[in-house]
């Protein structure tokens, strides 16, 4: 015959099942309960709980946090917030968290404690940081794509308006990359690509950007080239010809050997005297004139 179990027990047995991490805590913040999946959590026995300290399992920067959210309930609102927890292992993990007050009267022991119900999050948000990253690059050589590019020629403009030092976009046109793809097939042409995108980072300082527009399109962004235009053109013109030696050379695809070229536009910029589009344009129509020179 089996054994008859009370109320409270088919309640613990039935959270025990839930697959969310469950705590009660009194005002002072002592865990009053766990679940099974909280428990396993905290690496404790349901008699050892009432003795557990968070202090006792995650960082002060987590403590402070869990802290601020307890008082925010304990004043009486409820709480829907994404938390991030570092344990003192190093363990990093995200959750989805609601907590909201209860009333507990047990005798001459009342007041206000909290609820808290807790799902990880942690896959979930992983999944949407690689997707946002993503959406910012290029598949094919890892560089910023056009949309990455924008935002950072954007914020460019804003320093320089700020700082009142030049800039310079450079656009850069891979030629024949036609040629090449019809004659040896797109994975060598790809090839290509993928290298003229590790020449041009390798040249480039730290806080300068490369970027794939698309197709054979390739564009640099350079900063804090001074506040003197003169010397910024020629500070621009440095990097012009460094890119365009750096591309224009023999390239080993896979044991073909060919020999690059590219036409290369510049423009400089000054804070927010033109709009994206302008600077764009402008270093796209000089790119197009250095290609119809060299025709």
């Amino acid at each position: 015959m089996s054994e008859q179990r009370t109320d409270g027990e088919e309640l613990r047995l039935a959270l025990d099942h839930v697959p969310a991490y469950i705590s009660i805590k009194d005002g002072d913040g002592r865990y009053r309960y766990a679940n099974r999946l909280l428990l396993d959590l905290l690496a404790c026995t349901e008699d050892e709980l009432a003795d557990l300290r968070d202090e006792e399992r995650f960082t002060a920067d987590t403590i402070g946090r869990l802290r601020e959210i307890e008082r925010r309930v304990l004043d009486g609102g409820q709480v829907r917030d994404e938390v991030v927890v570092e344990s003192l292992d190093g363990t990093r993990r995200v959750y989805w968290q609601v907590m909201t007050p209860i009333e507990h009267h047990d005798g001459q022991d009342s007041g206000t404690w909290t609820l808290g119900i807790a799902t990880d999050i942690t896959g979930y948000k992983d999944l949407e940081a690689r997707l946002s990253q993503a959406a910012l690059v290029d598949p094919l050589t890892d560089l910023p794509n056009r949309r990455r590019f924008l935002e950072r020629l954007e914020e460019a403009l804003i320093r320089s308006d700020r700082t009142r030092s030049h800039g310079c976009v450079l656009f850069l046109d891979v030629d024949g990359l036609k040629i090449v793809n019809d004659r040896y097939g797109h994975v060598v042409g790809d090839r290509l690509l993928t290298s003229v995108g590790q020449r041009l980072r390798s040249l480039l300082r730290r806080n300068d950007t490369v970027a794939r527009l698309g197709g054979d399109e390739f564009v640099v962004l350079a900063e804090d080239l001074g506040t003197e235009e003169d010397a910024a053109e020629q500070a621009a013109a440095v990097v012009a010809g460094k890119v365009h030696r750096a591309v224009c050379t023999d390239y080993d695809l896979g044991g073909l050997r060919l020999t690059g070229t590219a036409s290369v536009g510049m423009t400089l910029f000054l804070g927010m005297d033109r709009t994206i589009d302008e600077v764009l344009t402008d270093a796209d129509a000089r790119m197009y004139a250095a290609k119809r020179a060299r025709r």
